[in-house]
C-alpha cells in the first residue's frame, strides 16, 4: 500500500516502522462510517509538507484487547 497526507513542517527524514499504530476511518457501501486500529510495518518518508507511507497496514484484533 502507498499513502500520502498532509502535514506541517519542514523536516526531511526516512525511517523503517514496524511499531506504529493508526486509526483508519471509512466508509462502507451502505454509508456507514468505521473506524479500525491497524498497525504499520514499511517505510515512512517525510518530506516538507507530506507524509508518505509505503508498506502493509494490518488490522488490530480489538476483542482481544478487552481481556
Amino acid at each position: 500500500m502507498f499513502s500520502v497526507t498532509n502535514r506541517l513542517g519542514i523536516g526531511f527524514d526516512i525511517e523503517s516502522s514496524d511499531g506504529t499504530c493508526y486509526i483508519i476511518e471509512g466508509e462502507d457501501d451502505c454509508g456507514e462510517g468505521y473506524a479500525v486500529i491497524a498497525a504499520f510495518e514499511g517505510l515512512t518518508v517525510t518530506i516538507p509538507f507530506f507524509k508518505i507511507l509505503w508498506g502493509e497496514f494490518h488490522e488490530i484484533d480489538t476483542e482481544m484487547l478487552d481481556n
